[in-house]
C-alpha cells in the first residue's frame, strides 16, 4: 500500500520508483562503465526502476544533494557481499 504517494507501508525507508528517480550505484556503474559522467550516468538509469520498490538512504545525499536511493538488485548485491 503507498502512502505519501510513495512509501510503502509498514516497510522504513522503501518507497515506489518513480520515473525521475535513479539507483545511485546503478547510474555510477553506467556512468564508469561508458565513461561519462556521474550526471549522464543518472540521466541514462532514471525511471528505470519506476513502479518497483527501492530503498532509500535519507542520511546521505547524490551529487546533487538528493537522497540515495539502491534499487533491489544492488541492495541484494551488497547484502550478499556482506554475507560471504
Amino acid at each position: 500500500m503507498l502512502t505519501n504517494n510513495y512509501a510503502v507501508e509498514g516497510e522504513h525507508n522503501v518507497v515506489i520508483g518513480t520515473d525521475f528517480v535513479a539507483c545511485h550505484n546503478c547510474a555510477m556503474e553506467w556512468a564508469s562503465e561508458n565513461k561519462k559522467t556521474a550526471v549522464e550516468g543518472y540521466n541514462a538509469v532514471r525511471g528505470k526502476c519506476e513502479g518497483e520498490k527501492m530503498k532509500i538512504f535519507p542520511a546521505l545525499r547524490d551529487i546533487n544533494g538528493d537522497r540515495v536511493y539502491l534499487c533491489k538488485d544492488c541492495v541484494e548485491k551488497f547484502a550478499g557481499e556482506l554475507s560471504r
